[in-house]
């Protein structure tokens, strides 16, 4: 398969993706980047801005949303160049336009 199509095979698969597990295609379209591990740990690339920080709450702007994230005793432990890594209980991500 040439290069030129195999940006145009991952955008479909992204927009599947996205569209199977009813999850914002920003996500997945490669402008931002969301990683959770293990209910600890969440990690963002493609921030804009900090809309609200507090320790049970964290709302970031994300392209075209806010991105909300819920939990207890949250921490951001870096955020440089649109790189965010928020550590505590975290019990919910969501999404809002």
């Amino acid at each position: 398969m040439k290069d030129h199509h195999s940006g145009h095979h991952k955008t479909r698969i992204g927009e599947r993706l996205a569209e199977a597990l009813d999850y914002p295609l920003d996500i997945t379209g490669g402008v931002s980047d969301m990683r959770v591990r293990g209910g600890k740990e969440v990690i963002f690339d493609g921030c804009s801005g900090i809309a609200l920080y507090h320790t049970d709450e964290i709302r970031l702007r994300m392209c075209d949303m806010t991105v909300c994230v819920t939990g207890a005793d949250m921490i951001m432990k870096s955020y440089f160049g649109g790189h965010i890594e928020i550590y505590g209980e975290i019990r919910a991500v969501s999404f809002e336009r």
